[in-house]
């Protein structure tokens, strides 16, 4: 989870420096290709031959490590959703709550073992306020947690109907994205006729 919180936070620092120039230096020195060697240096998560719950279960019994405490996550978590807010990225610091919460259920600190909420949140209240903002992104994320809770404490069924919350907001983030998408295609290509039509203009202008 802290690799899923820095990588976010890592993400939020990065849109903030958007608007600076950056410009890369290749490594040096440059390797020679007579030390190279075909392919892709490429370390899967799990070995190719897993393919049932069993194999899984036997790879993990040797090849597992202890993450950090889950009370240090929730540390963490509050720490980037105060930095989130403040560099006004409220879908990533709602992103992360989803995080937070799913870690102080694992605690047993929400007020139900199948429940985020506890003394200073209410997840319905989290939930209608992700769906009133349209935050299909956020809104995936949460369900995609509180799937995570329900199956680990074993309400298969109860994570099912997340699961299918988490996919519809899936289909909504997505049609979200491929609207941006074309709507900045059409204003990309807009601008370009404007910038032809004003380029026209001081041509006639000057002639």
């Amino acid at each position: 989870m802290r690799a899923i919180i820095t990588f976010i936070a890592a993400a939020l620092t990065a849109g903030v420096a958007a608007a600076q120039t950056v410009t890369l230096t290749p490594v040096s020195p440059q390797p020679d290709a007579s030390e190279l060697t075909p392919g892709l240096a490429v370390e899967y998560a799990y070995p190719a031959d897993i393919k049932w719950l069993d194999d899984a279960e036997s790879w993990f019994s040797y090849g597992s490590e202890v993450g950090a405490p889950l009370i240090e996550v929730c540390s963490e978590a509050e720490m980037r959703i105060a930095e989130t807010y403040y560099g006004k990225v409220e879908f990533i610091a709602h992103m992360i709550r989803s995080i937070e919460r799913l870690a102080r259920a694992l605690c047993g600190t929400t007020n139900a073992p199948d429940s985020f909420s506890s003394p200073g949140f209410d997840e319905q209240d989290f939930e209608t306020m992700l769906a009133s903002q349209g935050q299909a992104t956020s809104s995936c994320w949460y369900y995609v947690r509180k799937l995570q809770l329900l199956y680990t404490i074993g309400e298969h069924a109860a994570a099912a109907e997340g699961e299918k919350e988490a996919e519809q907001e899936q289909r909504v983030a997505v049609a979200k994205l491929e609207a941006t998408a074309v709507e900045g295609e059409v204003t990309s290509q807009r601008d370009i006729e404007i910038t032809k039509a004003q380029r026209a203009a001081e041509t006639a202008a000057a002639t």
